[in-house]
């Protein structure tokens, strides 16, 4: 009987730190998933250009020219402009294509 109950206060607490462990890899994928901008205005093909969260691909290639910037900014977009929100992305295509 006591080896029963051993063995059964074992698995509890192996349950119970595998738990812990599982909501601890849940919170952090959400606050990895929190941290990442929404968009990121870049450079696509000598343009600027809206990325989204993760994509390769640009959401949208806007007609002004990165040679057209001054080589400060230009350098800037190139490492890529992250915003947190449309109104954020919203603000920097009005100060970069403007």
């Amino acid at each position: 009987m006591k080896t029963l109950t051993r063995e059964l206060k074992n698995w509890f607490i192996f349950l119970c730190i595998l738990l812990l462990c599982v909501f601890y890899v849940g919170a952090a994928a959400q606050a990895k998933r929190r941290s990442m901008p929404a968009f990121t205005l870049s450079v696509y093909e000598g343009n600027v250009a809206v990325f989204a969260c993760g994509s390769a691909e640009p959401a949208e290639i806007l007609d002004t020219k990165i040679a057209s910037l001054p080589p400060t900014e230009a350098e800037r977009l190139m490492r890529g402009i992250p915003a947190d929100s449309a109104e954020a992305l919203q603000r920097l295509i009005e100060d970069y294509c403007s």
